[in-house]
């Protein structure tokens, strides 16, 4: 999967250096899964740019999808959507929507960075054998184990 790379003239609004500093940040923090969720969710609606298509594709109902996107509205206190017909992104949605799909890539990277750590397809192996015993020995070991961990 590549890094996406359509973040021009958007700064990230997921730094540390929020310029509005409100006690969002902490809730954002404390809601964990529910929040990238909501983003996920926000991604779908705005590549839709239809609240009915997007809650098909989801597989949820309309209220639902829209209450996801309330939230983030909420939480950032801004409006994500026009919605008056053709429903387009706003400034701040068009700038949550890049920024998200940053999140949402990192994101992913780090569950199968995990899952490879986890399932012993990543690693690190640390083997200490006397070098005359280490020469030998490794000299067989290592190229089965290589082949079978590459």
């Amino acid at each position: 999967q590549q890094f996406p790379s359509n973040l021009s003239g958007c700064p990230l609004i997921f730094s540390t250096n929020y310029s509005n500093n409100r006690q969002s940040d902490s809730r954002t923090l404390e809601t964990g899964g529910g929040y990238i969720l909501n983003l996920q969710y926000f991604c779908v609606a705005a590549e839709e740019l239809s609240f009915t298509k997007a809650a098909k594709r989801l597989f949820i109902s309309q209220q639902s999808l829209s209450s996801h996107i309330s939230r983030l509205e909420e939480e950032f206190g801004v409006a994500l959507f026009n919605r008056s017909q053709p429903v387009t992104l706003t400034q701040a949605g068009e700038c949550l929507y890049q920024n998200s799909q940053l999140l949402l890539f990192q994101k992913n990277q780090t569950e199968k960075a995990l899952q490879d750590i986890r399932d012993f397809r990543r690693g690190e192996l640390t083997i200490g054998a006397s070098t005359s015993r280490g020469a030998i020995m490794l000299a067989d070991i290592l190229p089965e184990f290589h082949q079978k961990f590459p």
